[in-house]
């Protein structure tokens, strides 16, 4: 699946793990390891290799199928190069219906450019119309501010701060 995307008037897509190669997988992850390395546990070398990569794909393509999440990457149009990778996981039902839970990465060249807010506002679009999603929630560092902005942009609403950690809750999903 491909969808496009106007930014900044400037077209861009998003397409299912099935349409990336490991190689392009791991070229994002490796590439930005180091801006990665602020928010996310330190991963173990086995992480960057072809074969963990061709895994993760794998069994990214399964649960989208599976409809129990929804992984995509994002991608200028006619490139290959991946500029980042968001994904709803953990589909849970409960009150006010199905739930997930939203991860985004951008890359450091694309930083910036409300690329990744224009993403998930698609992904969350999606995820309505797929999963049925009502609510997502995502949890960041307190110091990683323009996450924080951007959940604020989509009219995310923090529901807890330990210092450690905020929790965000957008409901209902499209609202913003």
């Amino acid at each position: 699946m491909s969808t496009k995307l106007p930014t900044n008037s400037v077209p861009f897509r998003l397409v299912g793990p099935e349409a990336v190669t490991p190689e392009r997988s791991l070229a994002f992850f490796r590439e930005n390891r180091d801006f990665f390395a602020r928010w996310d546990p330190p991963r173990p070398p086995v992480f960057y290799t072809p074969e963990r990569q061709r895994r993760y794909l794998l069994e990214e393509a399964a649960e989208n199928a599976a409809g129990t999440a929804l992984y995509r990457y994002l991608c200028r149009p006619g490139e290959e190069e991946i500029l980042g990778y968001l994904h709803l996981t953990g589909v849970e039902q409960g009150p006010p219906g199905p739930t997930a839970e939203l991860g985004y990465k951008l890359a450091r060249s694309a930083a910036g450019q409300g690329l990744m807010t224009a993403a998930v506002r698609q992904l969350l679009a999606e995820g309505r119309g797929r999963l049925g999603l009502m609510a997502v929630t995502a949890t960041v560092h307190p110091e990683n501010l323009p996450s924080r902005r951007l959940l604020e942009r989509l009219g995310a609403v923090c529901t807890a701060d330990s210092g450690e950690e905020m929790r965000y809750l957008l409901s209902p999903v499209l609202s913003h």
